[in-house]
């Protein structure tokens, strides 16, 4: 790699050597948050944030997207093309090999959308290899999780108000500018990096990659139309050819359309504006926890959590005949139940 080569938006194979990156999810945050945390805030459900990190292993440097509720699409494969596509066109290094890791999970990184938009990034001139490595289960530890380490070391020692002091905490977690923050959109719901339909667009041109979850290593190749898999690193690879036979003409600026997020629902709103509000500054208040437009209907209209609450509690299952008579403990059968003086009554 040159020297003082940075991430950054570059020319796509511009820089004809390997770069090895890696991308996962981290839990999510919640705000305001307060390291003197008040103990009524314990059993509500602030602001929450959602948090996707690309890494570039040779720097090492993250990205790290932050995803306000308010504009969260779920966190499918839509949501991680979206993000690195996002990633590779503005803070990509160019390169013309691409080496990606990933963890193994089936409805986030593991899947033929993924793969497929893969093989669309060679077919589209944007590399002229790629390489897709999912680490082994019990063995998921790497890059991303020291940055989201870093950044959660921080957050816990720090007041949060609103989206920006979550960027700063993203800032202030290395001085060696380990983590660079990008908000995905901000508290009103204004989208700054916009989420795209590409299961449907990729889907009219590929077919779905077979046997997948036994896979761990997937190379795709300028010049071919599928993909080469193997097992593990050390065994037999097979070959399957991914492009449809009637699929259309594929072209390099083609975008798959924009999904707009459902922003946050009227019973959201007044459950932050009355539950969560007199946690936050009273500078952000208005920001994070805005008096809603739309008036809350009578049911809603009340103090309580119960009735504010987002989440419902799981109900408790009916127990079964099979399940009667159980958990009595040692003293089932010992006499409890019986009247005073009912022994030697039979």
């Amino acid at each position: 790699m040159p020297a003082g080569m940075d991430i950054g938006r570059h020319d796509p194979c511009s820089y004809d050597g390997v770069m090895h990156y890696s991308m996962d999810f981290a839990q999510q945050v919640h705000y305001p948050s307060n390291p003197l945390q008040p103990g009524p805030v314990y059993f509500k459900t602030p602001r929450k944030c959602a948090i996707f990190g690309v890494a570039c292993e040779a720097l090492p440097k993250q990205v790290t997207f932050l995803i306000d509720e308010s504009v969260q699409s779920g966190k499918g494969a839509n949501c991680v093309i979206s993000l690195l596509h996002s990633y590779l066109e503005k803070y990509g290094m160019g390169e013309k090999q691409m080496h990606l890791h990933a963890d193994n999970c089936a409805g986030q990184n593991k899947n033929s959308y993924v793969m497929w938009y893969l093989l669309w990034r060679v077919l589209t001139g944007r590399h002229v290899s790629i390489t897709m490595s999912f680490l082994l289960t019990g063995h998921t530890k790497f890059l991303c999780d020291w940055c989201f380490g870093l950044m959660k070391r921080t957050f816990r020692r720090t007041k949060v108000d609103c989206l920006e002091d979550i960027v700063k905490v993203v800032t202030d977690s290395s001085t060696a500018g380990v983590n660079v923050p990008c908000m995905v959109g901000q508290e009103d719901g204004t989208v700054l990096v916009p989420m795209h339909d590409w299961a449907t667009l990729l889907s009219s041109f590929f077919k779905k990659v077979q046997g997948i979850k036994s896979r761990h290593h997937f190379y795709f190749e300028a010049g071919t139309t599928g993909v080469a898999m193997k097992d593990f690193c050390d065994t037999a690879s097979s070959y399957q050819d991914l492009l449809k036979g009637d699929a259309p003409e594929l072209c390099p600026v083609t975008m798959p359309l924009e999904i707009k997020p459902k922003g946050l629902d009227m019973k959201r709103q007044w459950y932050l504006y009355h539950s969560i509000r007199e946690y936050g500054s009273t500078e952000k208040q208005d920001l994070v926890c805005p008096l809603p437009e739309v008036s809350v209907s009578d049911n809603a209209d009340s103090d309580s959590d119960s009735d504010l609450d987002v989440s419902t509690p799981p109900r408790k299952c009916a127990r079964t005949s099979l399940d009667r008579g159980r958990g009595r403990g040692r003293g089932r059968g010992r006499g409890r139940g019986r009247g005073r003086g009912s022994e030697g009554k039979d």
